[in-house]
Order: structure tokens, then C-alpha cells, then sequence
């Protein structure tokens, strides 16, 4: 989260970050907490994304043609419900076993579903697979890009998990509410001194032991089995339950030995996430016009 403010005659937020709030409704956890930290007063405050419609592509006798994705998109819904459907029972038993090996491709059963399936296209501006690419593309757009990853190495039993707060209904925060950031200070302001900067990490230590031992230079949170201790250049000391790191996904990943030479003991699941986990490549370009060339309502 990275959020400047100050753009442009209304004060505009810019978000280098995360952006949207997936899922606009009083239920969805970010909302509620955006209503709490007064970022917004309720949920109408949001700022309701309405996309652009239809995709531009070369069609029959290579003529340019815009299609309406309102017709793409209500293929690939109808393919998704399909999907569910057809490997529910399957999406069940690889949940049940919790085992990563019998875990299968969502991209690869999406496209063999999408061109072994009969589609009645009602549409003349293109031909039968002419419009599977085009429920594939949008596919790929609806997906691939919400995820940052490849339809391929993306997860059938587990792809559409956060789906209980998504409705498919986007949004933004409005001008002069302070953006996400507005959240972090929410969450971070009773924290008080509790938040320690400049201690670089030395030594990460996942104990087994049930009890522990404190002194003038360490901070107990609880005496639980298989806590974490962490020791800092400078001698202090941390003990929690959890440990969240926050580094690069990216970066952890090409120096994972490096970074974690001093945890001996990491526990294999860990090593296992790092390994298989796999983020794509977004990048924000933000242009600032004196006026707009374009309709206001776009």
C-alpha cells in the first residue's frame, strides 16, 4: 500500500498500490473497516466502477470490429458455473487432502472445457472459435490479471476462495478520504510503541519448547508451543506466535537461502509455500492531462 494525495484541482488520491476494493458490500471485512477508520461514512461513499465495455479485435474478413464483452462475458460466467460444477466433486477431495500432489491446473481444465463444449453463437461478427478466443481472452483478463499469475499454475480447488465478498462489483475510495493508507494508520495507531524501526533481523528461531524464558531485553507474548523468536543486531529480542514477513515474494524467492541462512530449523511447509508460489508483473502508469479529451463519464 502506497498512497500520495494532493493531485490535480479535487484533491485527488493516488494509489501506487492496491487500488480496489473487490466486493462492495457492508459485509466485506475492508469495507467495514474503511467505515471505521473513517476513510468513508458508509458504503455509498465508495466510488462504483463501471468498466468499459466490449474488446476491439480483427473478426471476419480481417475487418476491425468492437464485440461487446457483455456477450463474452455472460459465455464465460455460464463456463465458470460449468466448471464448478463438473469438477465440484473433484474440488472436494483435493480440499480433503490437503496434499498440494493432487492438486489440479485451472487454466488447463478451462480451455479444455471451453473448446470441448458446444456454444450457440447468435452473434455473426465472428466465427465459433473466433468467440472462444474471446471468452478465453476474457478469461484471462477477469482472472489472470485479478490474480497476477497464469490461468496454468493457478489452483481449481482454491482459485475462486475470496469469491464470498466479491459480487463482481468493484470500487474505489473517493477524493480527500485518504485512500488505503487511511486504513494502515487506523490499524497501527493503537499500537503506539509498539511498532520499532531500524532493528535489522539477525536470527530467527522456531521453538519447540512449551515455556520460555524472558529478561529486561525481550518481549513476551504468550508461552505456546512452537513460538518464534527473533534476534536483532542490536541485541533485542521478540517472542510471538506469529511471524509475518512482508518481504517481496520476488525477492524472497531468488534469496531465500541468503535471507534465511540464520532459521536452521524452517519449518518445511514455509520452504514449500516460498517454492510454489508465483506472482506475475503489474506495472501503474499514472498521466495527468490540463483537460480531458475524452467523455466525462467514461
Amino acid at each position: 500500500i502506497y498512497t500520495t494525495k494532493g493531485y490535480g484541482p479535487k484533491n485527488n488520491v493516488i494509489e501506487h498500490g492496491a487500488q480496489f476494493i473487490h466486493g462492495s458490500i457492508d459485509e466485506n471485512p475492508v469495507v467495514q473497516l474503511a467505515i471505521k477508520s473513517r476513510a468513508i461514512k458508509k458504503l455509498k461513499n465508495l466510488r462504483f466502477i463501471d468498466w468499459d465495455d466490449g474488446y476491439v479485435y480483427k473478426g471476419v474478413d480481417g475487418k476491425t470490429t468492437q464485440f461487446s464483452d457483455k456477450i463474452t462475458d455472460k459465455a464465460y460466467e455460464s463456463l465458470v458455473e460449468y466448471l464448478n460444477l463438473s469438477y465440484s466433486d473433484q474440488k472436494k477431495f483435493i480440499k480433503s487432502k490437503n496434499d498440494r500432489s493432487v492438486d489440479v491446473s485451472l487454466g488447463k481444465e478451462f480451455i479444455k472445457v471451453l473448446y470441448e463444449r458446444k456454444n450457440n453463437i447468435k452473434d455473426h461478427t465472428c466465427t465459433e472459435e473466433e468467440y472462444k478466443k474471446l471468452i478465453e481472452c476474457t478469461a484471462r483478463m477477469e482472472i489472470s490479471d485479478d490474480y497476477g499469475v497464469d490461468l496454468e499454475d493457478l489452483s481449481l480447488a482454491y482459485w475462486d476462495q475470496d469469491d464470498e465478498y466479491a459480487y463482481d462489483v468493484d470500487c474505489t475510495f473517493p477524493n480527500k478520504s485518504g485512500g488505503y493508507e487511511t486504513l494502515i494508520n487506523y490499524l497501527a495507531e493503537p499500537l503506539g510503541d509498539n511498532i520499532v524501526l531500524n532493528h535489522v533481523v539477525q536470527h530467527i528461531k522456531f521453538n519447540s519448547d512449551k515455556s520460555m524464558n524472558s529478561d529486561d531485553n525481550s518481549n513476551i507474548v504468550s508461552e505456546d508451543r512452537n513460538c518464534v523468536t527473533v534476534t536483532c543486531t542490536n541485541g533485542a529480542v521478540f517472542h510471538c506466535n506469529k511471524l509475518v514477513c512482508t518481504i517481496p515474494l520476488g525477492y524472497l524467492k531468488k534469496h531465500q537461502n541468503e535471507l534465511f541462512k540464520y532459521v536452521p530449523n524452517m519449518p518445511t511447509e514455509i520452504n514449500e509455500a516460498i517454492h510454489y508460489l508465483k506472482m506475475g508483473t503489474l506495472e501503474k502508469v499514472f498521466l495527468r492531462f490540463k483537460r480531458p479529451f475524452w467523455k466525462i463519464d467514461t
